[in-house]
């Protein structure tokens, strides 16, 4: 996702998102790789394993701040792709 948003602002815009309210949660590879392990070598019954992350980060949020970090706040804008915002509900 952030690649794509590195693409879409060198390109001039806009920057496009799906949803408003959508979010992701993210780690650095190092953490992840911990975590995979730990899993791996803790729990060997096929049980659910939940772990303890950070807040979700909101796209529209990732965006914007991918924007001001290339100083092209000036040039790119958010476009919502796939959402109607007037009947809050996917378009087909």
């Amino acid at each position: 996702m952030t690649v794509a948003f590195a693409k879409q602002i060198s390109k001039g815009g806009p920057v496009t998102v799906s949803h408003p309210n959508a979010s992701r949660y993210f780690m650095f590879l190092a953490d992840a790789v911990d975590l995979i392990l730990s899993v791996l070598y803790s729990d060997r019954s096929g049980g659910i394993f939940v772990p303890a992350v950070g807040p979700p980060s909101k796209i529209v949020d990732i965006a914007r701040t991918k924007i001001e970090e290339n100083r092209a706040s000036e040039h790119n804008r958010i476009v919502l792709r796939g959402y109607d915002l007037e009947t809050s509900s996917a378009k087909n």
